[in-house]
């Protein structure tokens, strides 16, 4: 199970997750993208919560950071417990994503 929680700090969002981010729930984080009305100059992915993520979730973690950045938003992932960004960082996503 996946939650989403996003929060407009106009002109900056915050989106919370918390649960899991796999192939089962990437549609409940991509139904949230799709809700956000307007472009935020800054995004705030707060992983914290993030109990659990497989290649599915890096995968559309990735889209949304690309999707924000390609609008013309800043975004920043927070929170990232260590085990999960040295996985990021193995995987190239940072290196992918400010490209």
């Amino acid at each position: 199970m996946l939650r989403v929680t996003a929060a407009a700090h106009e002109p900056a969002l915050s989106l919370v997750l918390a649960g899991e981010l796999a192939l089962e729930t990437v549609p409940e984080l991509e139904a949230a993208l799709a809700a956000i009305p307007a472009r935020p100059t800054q995004v705030e992915i707060d992983c914290s919560d993030l109990t659990f993520i497989d290649s599915t979730g890096v995968s559309a973690l990735l889209q949304a950071g690309l999707h924000f950045r390609q609008n013309g938003s800043g975004v920043r992932f927070g929170n990232l417990r260590p085990e999960l960004r040295e996985m990021l960082d193995v995987m190239g996503f940072f290196e992918i994503l400010d490209s």
